[in-house]
């Protein structure tokens, strides 16, 4: 690593010594201090002392043991959970009451060899599915091999958006997908719309000549749109009787979404006088079940899954799904009853370790405002002053996270976080110090974390958001929101080093940015002296436009990319590496870019600034620069041949090999 200047060796050197040098010292100082440790066991029983031989049952009496202790003065308390499934009916809440001064550490953890879950979900028993033989045109008297559940008991939610079978996401109920054609070297090529959009009397509406006015609950209808760099959703107001059979879209999510000019580029096809362009694909109907469509928009290069399809009759109380097998034994089927399995308010000093969080929801796109994306994720508000392209880039709610709020001092080492439903982890703006290491987030809607939040660019002091440290962990692909490893808008100090983001991500792999070239000034903000090392991505890129594996934009001041290795963004007009609107003082080097889809580097606004890009290795020199931007010292070369110095970089990147992820 000799070609890093001292103050970025100095900062990383200073970083990988925390995370091992954390426990050492927490044991040394634990043996100076007054401590305690708690049990919790499935079968235990919250009358109970807490001790290994008498646990108690539940997280919540645990949790209030432990205020108990740190209020009488303990400064290390630990909470043992036996293995087992640990269902919340609600949050586990954290606030200054849990949180030890500091020095001090409170730490939830699994017993050694054994899996403690801490779940937000139900099962549905094989004992509830029946075969649905109801002679209509979705289950045709059996054929269509249709089975049900019913809901109706109060141990099940009314709402959710997910649902898991087989240990796997399914997937909602919806038609056939307006899927992209051919890719060639001017973009997409998208296949003839088959919806027409119009805007008429304020209002959205949608056709296609298909008389759709006899569907059940229309009102649970919703139409998503795969744009540019996000993911929108709207639901349906009501459906006409006569031709052309049109759908209107509910109030205030259509006018959001037309006013929304920016990214419904004619990639995706347009048809009628709206803004914006052809839904991808019509969802949440029973009536749809039949035909599901469980394949990307993408389906020319990646192949339908193999996952059945499920719908929620909410007025029922009834839960369909289509397996892909002959019946439901032996299938195991969760759904989410939570939004939430953490909150933290204030918390400070608190780890997790070695556990499995897993089945949240997130229902605002349910709502009528349902969830018009920005980039990021973030829900798109209209009318503001700071307004760009009809969005408000300084407010708007983050997607939905299983764990939310803000702390300081949080660590999550070894963990699995699977099956939520947006990000697995949202630190609220003001965050600092929180530590993610060796942990696994797999099969989850939108990837891995954010950490802070779009609506601080102006925060000073302890309100800045600091010093996220995300080392070793694995990221596999979100399946429903753009997402994937490390977002982080603004922040200061961040280190995201030697971690692996696999499996077609949908978007960027690693996103630190936001800012834009706002109307205040160029790219004015506090983030500054991020590193980005030694990370490697497989696969960036796979659903959406203008994108790049690593992405910043917004003055990032002092960012280092470096010893990064990427294999294949699969589209758009980006690359391996993608400076957007705004990013300043950023040196891009010794990272190696292999089958970029079109750029290995990207500056596409003069706003770039002050961008150095050296001694990179690539096998495309190609690039887009309309910036202030250093080039020097990149090379190309053959990946079926690579020299010693890209062989070295690829070896060192990603999970280092004496670090297993996950409990």
């Amino acid at each position: 690593m000799g070609f890093l200047h001292h103050s970025v060796k100095q900062m990383m050197k200073n970083i990988i010594w925390v995370i091992p040098a954390m426990v050492a010292l927490s044991g040394i100082a634990a043996a100076q201090k007054q401590t305690t440790t708690f049990y919790v066991a499935t079968d235990g029983n919250d009358a109970g002392q807490g001790t290994a031989s008498d646990p108690f049952q539940t997280l919540a009496k645990a949790r209030l043991a432990v205020e108990d202790a740190l209020q009488a003065g303990l400064r290390n308390v630990t909470v043992v959970l036996r293995g087992g499934t640990y269902r919340l009916d609600e949050p586990l809440v954290f606030g200054t009451a849990d949180s030890p001064s500091t020095g001090g550490q409170v730490t939830w953890e699994s017993a050694p060899g054994e899996k403690a879950i801490i779940s937000g979900g139900v099962e549905v028993p094989a004992s509830a599915w029946h075969k649905c033989v109801t002679n209509d045109d979705v289950c045709a008297g059996g054929k269509n091999n249709v089975w049900q559940a019913s809901l109706s008991g109060s141990e099940y939610p009314d709402d959710f958006r997910e649902v898991y079978v087989n240990d796997q996401h399914a997937t909602k109920a919806r038609g056939p997908i307006h899927e992209l054609g051919p890719v060639d070297a001017t973009g997409y090529k998208p296949h003839p719309a088959p919806w027409t959009v119009n805007w008429q009397n304020g209002q959205l509406v949608i056709s296609d000549g298909v008389d759709r006015s006899h569907w059940s609950n229309i009102s649970d209808m919703e139409f998503s749109w795969s744009a540019a760099w996000n993911q929108s959703y709207c639901g349906v107001a009501s459906i006409s009787s006569t031709a052309p059979y049109t759908l209107t879209i509910m109030n205030p999510c259509g006018a959001d979404l037309n006013s929304y000019t920016f990214p419904f580029w004619p990639w995706w096809g347009t048809t009628g006088n709206a803004n914006v362009t052809a839904p991808t694909w019509l969802a949440n109907a029973k009536e749809l079940l039949p035909v599901c469509d469980t394949g990307t928009p993408v389906k020319s290069k990646y192949p339908p899954g193999q996952r059945g399809c499920w719908y929620l009759d909410k007025l029922a109380h009834f839960l369909y799904y289509t397996p892909t097998t002959p019946d439901m034994a032996g299938s195991t089927v969760y759904v989410p009853k939570l939004e939430h399995l953490i909150q933290f308010v204030h918390a400070a000093n608190i780890k997790f370790s070695r556990l499995t969080f897993s089945y949240s929801t997130w229902l605002e796109p349910n709502e009528p405002t349902g969830h018009v994306a920005l980039q990021g994720g973030y829900t798109c508000l209209t009318g503001s002053p700071n307004d760009v392209n009809g969005c408000d880039l300084d407010h708007g709610s983050p997607l939905g996270a299983a764990i939310v709020g803000r702390g300081n001092n949080i660590e999550f080492s070894h963990n699995l976080f699977t099956h939520l439903a947006a990000r697995a982890v949202l630190a609220r703006s003001g965050s600092r110090d929180w530590t993610f290491y060796a942990n696994v987030f797999r099969d989850n809607g939108a990837g891995s974390i954010q950490y802070g939040e779009n609506d601080d660019r102006d925060a000073t002091g302890n309100d800045q958001t600091a010093h996220l440290v995300f080392k070793d962990n694995l990221v596999e692909a979100p399946f429903q929101y753009p997402g994937g490893g490390p977002f982080q808008p603004y922040g200061i100090e961040a280190f995201i080093d030697h971690n692996e983001i696999d499996g077609d991500q949908a978007v960027a792999a690693i996103n630190v940015a936001w800012g834009w070239w706002p109307k205040n000034g160029p790219g004015i903000n506090y983030a500054r002296d991020n590193v980005i090392s030694n990370n490697k991505i497989v696969n960036a890129c796979n659903w959406y436009l203008d994108c790049g594996a690593i992405y910043t934009n917004g003055g990032q001041y002092g960012t280092v990319v470096v010893g990064n290795y990427v294999d294949g963004v699969i589209h758009g007009k980006g690359g391996c590496f993608y400076t957007d609107d705004g990013s300043q003082d950023i040196t891009i080097e010794n990272n190696v870019c292999v089958n970029p889809f079109s750029n290995f580097f990207l500056a596409p606004w003069k706003s770039v600034q002050r961008i150095q890009v050296r001694n990179n290795w690539t096998t495309t020199l190609k690039y887009e620069s309309s910036g202030q931007v250093t080039m020097s010292n990149n090379s190309l070369f053959n990946a079926a041949s690579p020299p010693a110095q890209v062989t070295a970089i690829i070896n060192n990147a990603g999970i280092e090999h004496d670090v297993t992820p996950g409990p």
